[in-house]
């Protein structure tokens, strides 16, 4: 084999060698060009803004107020001739319910209250407030119970332990916005004429 051929085939096998070089390089670089170009590339998640709630409120001739929103269904129960108001919350087919009832104080105490069922006694409870109002919350295995007395009646909230989020809601609104209204019902039998069972009126939508 002659020089010329010898430094021939040296030459082409620089050649050769150059352009599997390059060829690996473009590779490499367009490989990291795809890697930086998918990790640049923000992932969309879509922003779920709440609906706001529109809230009203509902005065009681029982004697008290409180605010709740207006998609919820209130029935006032007015085959009860007893207590001087029986409220059940609702959320349509929702689950959960909560009750407000307001009646006559025959236990002159809250810890006679307590005394009053098994249900009340076996549960924990918690001092709580409602309206400045001293309290008892009762966390019974069905529900919260509040229990508060104030001139001469009794008044409970109770809770179903599951509840739509909607009646989580008017739950807590209910605790934070509720209102004694003075006088309170005078305990006798005129009194309940003058203040209908659960009549409630509704003032105003927020």
């Amino acid at each position: 084999m002659s020089i010329k051929q010898v430094v021939v085939i040296i030459i082409l096998a620089i050649i050769t060698g150059i352009g599997v070089n390059y060829g690996i390089q473009k590779v490499i670089s367009s490989t990291q060009n795809e890697t930086i170009a998918t990790t640049q590339v923000p992932t969309q998640i879509p922003t779920l803004t709440p609906s706001p709630i529109t809230l009203t409120s509902w005065n009681d001739p029982a004697g008290f107020n409180f605010q709740y929103p207006v998609d919820i269904s209130i029935n006032k129960h007015s085959e009860d001739t007893t207590n001087y108001a029986n409220l059940t919350l609702t959320d349509g087919d929702q689950p959960g319910a909560i009750t407000i009832i307001m009646s006559d104080d025959i236990y002159k105490t809250l810890d006679k209250w307590l005394a009053s069922s098994l249900d009340l006694q076996s549960a924990n409870n918690l001092d709580t407030t409602l309206d400045g109002k001293k309290g008892k919350k009762v966390l019974t295995n069905n529900g919260t119970i509040i229990g508060v007395l104030d001139s001469g009646v009794l008044v409970t909230l109770k809770r179903d332990n599951t509840l739509s989020p909607l009646l989580e809601t008017t739950w807590q609104k209910i605790l934070d916005t509720w209102v004694f209204v003075y006088p309170t019902p005078t305990l006798n039998q005129s009194s309940k004429s003058a203040a209908p069972v659960g009549g409630g009126d509704v003032l105003q939508a927020e």
